[in-house]
């Protein structure tokens, strides 16, 4: 199984992903797009999910539409969403793949 590591842009927010699954998307909604700056944001489901690190230094935003977006309370990286249907998920920070 993959192991694939992630965080916020100054490091003190981590997580692993392990073993990811089919349910993995990319969104280019106008909120997506805007949060990450970005033409779109890489989504991946929360049960393969472990934080590591950092934890208690997740803040979320809620958007009109009810989404609850995380970023990181220091550097204020984008780090997941909630949305109705979909539990927290950490998206488009993953950077080193280690399995």
């Amino acid at each position: 199984m993959k192991v694939y590591q992630g965080s916020c842009l100054c490091g003190q927010v981590t997580y692993e992903v392990r073993g990811l699954s089919k349910d993995g998307a990319h969104c280019h909604c106008s909120m997506c797009r805007k949060f990450h700056g970005a033409a779109f944001g890489t989504l991946f489901t929360a049960e393969h999910v472990q934080w590591t690190s950092g934890q208690s230094l997740v803040k979320e935003y809620v958007a009109p539409n009810g989404t609850i977006r995380t970023f990181c309370r220091e550097c204020g990286s984008s780090l997941g969403f909630r949305g109705e249907g979909r539990p927290s998920e950490p998206d488009g920070s993953c950077y080193r793949d280690i399995g």
